[in-house]
């Protein structure tokens, strides 16, 4: 057990619940798709969790030099 997980670390531990535990108890066809879908949304979730410091690390060094670029286009008088 990790101590202090990460987003994308808890949201597979719940896709791993809901395969080993729940998929197993289910009969109605319809709950078992249901259930596919919603891992699906998990899966995608956790991808998409693992990434986002990264990519707000990129938005902070974009956001930075438009500032800048900013600054030096504007008047003086402001």
């Amino acid at each position: 057990m990790l101590s202090r997980p990460t987003t994308a670390q808890i949201l597979e531990d719940c896709r791993s619940e809901l395969s080993e535990v729940v998929a197993p108890a289910l009969s109605d066809e319809a709950a078992a798709v249901s259930l596919a879908m919603l891992d699906e949304v998990l899966r995608n979730c956790a991808v998409r969790a693992s990434h986002e410091i990264a990519w707000m690390m990129e938005e902070i060094d974009s956001m930075t030099a438009y500032a800048a670029d900013s600054l030096t286009h504007m008047p003086s008088k402001l």
